[in-house]
This record gives structure tokens, sequence and C-alpha cells, in this order.
């Protein structure tokens, strides 16, 4: 377990790293969009519920953006946000490019849409990269 989302409502870990990831994202490219176009609204009539509403919104934009910034510099380490805290390197990371196959799944094109990778460890076994180890 990585840790508990209240958000999703649900722990994020080995099986759903990705649909958190991807929820995040699209999250955040949602909030992106809607203030890209209200803002040409905004530039041709002032509304004032339009600029409370920016107002309000900024701060969730920067919470969100600040989780998903936290996950990307974790995932090349193919470290959780509690085993981040630790001084040791991880032994499951077998660099960047793997660790991005591990979470996303070997098949590139999938990776956008938050599908189930089939995963016949079920979670359970892991490699271990015998040069991280301490």
């Amino acid at each position: 377990m990585d840790h508990h989302c209240g958000w999703i409502s649900n722990c994020v870990g080995y099986r759903n790293q990705k649909s958190f990831l991807l929820y995040v994202f699209y999250y955040i490219a949602c909030i992106i969009l809607f203030l890209a176009i209200s803002i040409q609204m905004l530039l041709k009539f002032i509304y004032v519920w339009l600029i409370i509403l920016h107002i309000l919104i900024l701060p969730i934009l920067l919470m969100v953006l600040r989780v998903l910034i936290n996950q990307l510099c974790l995932f090349p380490f193919n470290l959780t946000t509690i085993e981040s805290l630790s001084t040791q390197k991880s032994p499951f990371s077998f660099g960047c490019c793997s660790n991005l196959k591990e979470i996303f799944g070997t098949k590139w094109y999938l990776w956008p849409i938050p599908t189930y990778i089939n995963d016949p460890k079920k979670g359970f076994h892991f490699k271990i990269n015998p040069k991280n180890l301490p």
C-alpha cells in the first residue's frame, strides 16, 4: 500500500497506481481547460461569480499539481510515498523505463487509458534489483 486517498476513497498501491496517476493528471487537465475557457469569457464580460470561482479553484489546482509532481518524482525510483521517507534505495527499481512499464504496462498505446493490467504476480512477488540492496 502506498497511501489512503480520500478523493478516491481507496488506498493507492500496486494494483491501482496507474489509475491514481491518470485520475490526478486528468483532473488537472480538466481544471486547466476550464480556466482557459473561462478566462476568455472573463476578459469579455466581468462576472463577479467567475472571479470568485477562479480564486477558489487556483489553490485546489496547486494542491493537486503538488500531488502529481510528487508521484511523478517517485515512480522513476519505483518508490511509494511511504517508502520515500526512508533513506535507503528502493530494491525494486530497475530504471525509469522499466519502472514506467511496471506501472503503466508494456503496451504504450494503453498508457493514457485507465485499464487494468493483468499481472500473474498479483502484487505479492516483485523482482529485486541486487544493485540496490543495502
